[in-house]
């Protein structure tokens, strides 16, 4: 299929090759005309009439032979052509930005690349032509991979080539009557600068409901500085901050969960193995997914009985120290060893993981090697993302093919997922030439679902609930009133404090794994009524309860620590107390959420028995949370 920069210089060539037939014809038949006669005054007379057919400005009396009578058709045939090439252009865009006006676009995609074109895609998937959302795409260069997504699925949407930061592009385009705009640049500040002027734009607008502005966002603590910075007014604009790897390792993880203990084994077998994760490749997804798995891989109370994390890419210890630079949580030094003080602020906190790395191309790994990883510990699981689908199949096959020669050494094979960019990829083989146990995780299809207003609407279902919980406690006795309090605080809340309750929702799943009720996933379709009796009998226990209750305060540690915030000593409540002048209490918690300081971030047996009852009421929520998401999935709730 030819692409349209193609079908242009396929017309362009062919109007001048009309054009110098016709002028050919019209010349040679005109001095046929005047008997092949070659003085000036003869070929200057042709050449003035050849040039006359182009503008139809010749008689059809001079036309006396077959070649002029031609030329006289083809002349202007490449006349019309060539105005219909210089002009038709601007005019069907003129006329496209015409229609934006009174039919605003449903998606609007500021940045037209690979993320752009796989969203539209998922958008438009199983959706009837007359149902389909309209989309509408600009970008500054042409033939985007948005353009030969949309052609190739038969889909008719304008692209348009422009800058977004431009104000009159984005009023040519309608930016502030869209429904949905995607800011995806590839740049995180333009994005925040092109997010700002579409806000601008729909707050002088009343004629749409909100408009949901999808911001893409690779670096957190830009993110973080600029929701501080700057909130759109509530019923303007909701703005979501998209960071893929991010989204993806969360999905990763509740789609194929490690083999997470029981608490019973955990509590009796102090020296059993930790949860021992691999990860394979070099990509986004790889580091996102190992500060993933330190934040949600929670199954013990004790440091150190963290999770273990290996790492296996090219330069995978240049990449670690990178990204214990970003996490200074995570990094080894901070926790101390013998010898070695470590931060005196998070003593008794930390490890919350720890790390070895093999610095080794993954598709040429050695069984030694795979052995020398697993000497203290045998992996859990294995998670393959390199920086291409090509590197990750060959990755995984090497996993396996080492994995099939140490089995005759006495090591088990170990569960291997393949985290792929997109089932686009495929290569026609079956399982995309993967071996059949490999499974396989589309990560743009798993995060990108079609009916979804944001990249993770579905999968906030449960982290909705869990945020009901955390103020009425019992989800079951609240009030249509309690449920639309929490969805109007929920859609105002900053994205710092969403993902805090995801993080939440997320370990539900790992929860019931540790009750040995479900595999260490909480999706909707988990939420069994079967179970609600076997959680109540087990809560009932008190033993079991502070288990749960310790875990979680553990899992929220880990959470607020990775996410940069640092423990407050109880005694600093005053704003006199503090060199900040800043107050914890009393000012709306501003020493809390400006400067990210929590009294909590303490161990579980120094926390006072109000804030340890806030756990006991995390825990006791969660039977109702499923009966609520149970109730939503079924359409039988709010």
């Amino acid at each position: 299929m030819l692409t349209p920069r193609q079908k242009a210089a396929l017309w362009r060539w062919g109007f001048l090759a009309l054009g110098l037939v016709a002028l050919l014809l019209g010349f040679f038949g005109f001095i046929a005309q005047s008997g092949w006669t070659w003085d000036r005054p003869h070929v200057h007379d042709a050449l003035f009439k050849t040039v006359q057919l182009f503008a139809l400005a010749v008689s059809v009396e001079h036309l006396e032979n077959p070649a002029t009578q031609l030329a006289s058709v083809l002349a202007p045939a490449a006349t019309a052509g060539t105005l219909w090439l210089a002009f038709f252009g601007r005019i069907l865009r003129r006329w496209q930005f015409f229609r934006l006006g009174w039919r605003p676009a449903d998606d609007l995609f500021l940045g037209c690349g690979e993320t752009a074109a796989a969203i539209a895609g998922r958008r438009n998937a199983g959706q009837a032509r007359g149902n389909a959302p309209r989309i509408v795409g600009l970008d500054v260069v042409t033939d985007t991979p948005l353009q030969r997504a949309l052609r190739e699925a038969g889909t008719r949407a304008p692209v348009f080539r422009g800058d977004a930061r431009s104000r009159d592009y984005l009023d040519a385009v309608n930016a502030g009557a869209a429904r949905r705009v995607w800011v995806l640049t590839g740049d995180d500040l333009r994005n925040i600068a092109i997010a700002r002027q579409v806000v601008e734009m729909r707050a002088g607008r009343s004629d749409r409901d909100e408009t949901v502005v999808v911001v893409g966002m690779r670096e957190p603590a830009l993110a973080r500085a600029q929701r501080d910075l700057w909130r759109p007014r509530p019923g303007v604009a909701r703005v979501e901050y998209f960071d893929l790897p991010r989204l993806a390792a969360r999905r990763l993880l509740q789609a194929h969960p490690p083999g997470y203990p029981t608490l019973d084994t955990a509590a009796t077998a102090a020296t059993a193995p930790p949860l021992h994760l691999c990860v394979v490749g070099d990509s986004d997804y790889a580091s996102a997914l190992l500060v993933q798995a330190a934040m949600h891989c929670v199954c013990d109370d004790d440091p150190a009985r963290c999770v273990q994390l290996t790492w296996v890419a090219p330069e995978a210890g240049a990449r670690l120290a990178s990204l214990h630079r970003r996490h200074p949580a995570l990094d080894p030094a901070n926790a101390g060893a013998i010898g070695q003080p470590g931060d005196p602020v998070l003593a008794g906190l930390l490890p919350l993981a720890r790390f070895a790395t093999l610095d080794a191309d993954p598709a040429q790994l050695t069984p030694k090697q795979w052995l020398a990883l697993q000497a203290q510990a045998a992996f859990s699981k294995i998670y393959v993302t390199a920086s291409n689908d090509v590197l990750t199949r060959g990755a995984a096959l090497r996993v396996q093919a080492v994995q099939d020669v140490c089995a005759s050494l006495g090591r088990p094979g170990v569960p291997v997922v393949a985290c792929l960019h997109d089932r686009a990829s495929a290569t026609g083989l079956d399982n995309d030439g993967l071996a059949p146990t490999v499974a396989r995780f589309d990560a743009l299809s798993e995060c990108l679902a079609g009916g979804d207003a944001y990249p993770g609407e579905r999968a906030d279902v449960l982290a909705k609930i869990v945020h009901l919980a955390y103020d009425v406690g019992d989800v079951d006795a609240a009030t249509a009133q309690d449920r639309a309090r929490a969805d109007a605080r929920w859609a105002a809340e900053t994205d710092e404090f969403r993902w805090s309750s995801r993080a939440a929702a997320d370990h539900v799943g790992v929860k019931l794994a540790l009750l040995g009720v479900s595999s260490g996933t909480a999706r909707l379709d988990d939420a069994d009524p079967g179970t609600q009796p076997l959680l109540s009998a087990m809560f009932a226990d008190e033993a079991t309860m502070q288990r749960l209750m310790r875990i979680e305060h553990r899992r929220f540690v880990a959470e607020r620590l990775l996410e940069g915030w640092l423990p407050l000593p109880a005694t600093a409540q005053r704003a006199a107390d503090n060199p900040s002048g800043l107050a914890y209490d009393g000012e709306g918690l501003t020493q809390k959420t400006l400067l990210r300081l929590n009294r909590t971030l303490v161990a579980f047996d120094a926390l006072t028995d109000a804030q340890k009852q806030f756990d006991r009421r995390i825990i006791e929520a969660i039977p109702g949370c499923l009966r609520e998401a149970r109730r939503r999935s079924t359409g039988h709730g709010s």
